[in-house]
């Protein structure tokens, strides 16, 4: 394309989306975060949630049938091909996880 910028965008095209997203940036409210609390109402530390929702090797071997934790592991560890039938049991289980969460989308 004749006349135009590197994507195809003419440059006063891009030179005024640039300006709007800058704008937008500029003019955004901040989202406060309140972190998750105990059951007296007190403010719990960062330490105490951070990581609850994710399908670590604890949960994994919770989860799991130990067959296909075993064989999962070997594949993570030293690299062994994960076979489709394990695989399947293993998106199958972190789906249910997931979704036992309260998940309203899945993907991977």
């Amino acid at each position: 394309m004749s006349g135009t910028s590197g994507g195809g965008w003419s440059s006063s095209t891009a030179g005024s989306m640039r300006f709007h997203a800058i704008s937008e940036i500029n003019n955004r409210t901040p989202k406060r975060f309140d972190p998750p609390r105990d059951e007296a109402g007190k403010r719990q530390k960062i330490s105490d949630f951070f990581g609850q929702s994710v399908f670590d090797f604890t949960k994994m071997e919770e989860k799991l049938p130990k067959a296909i934790f075993n064989k999962l592991i070997a594949s993570i560890q030293i690299g062994k091909k994960l076979e489709s039938d394990v695989a399947d049991v293993v998106a199958k289980t972190v789906k249910e996880w997931a979704m036992s969460k309260g998940v309203t989308h899945y993907t991977h």
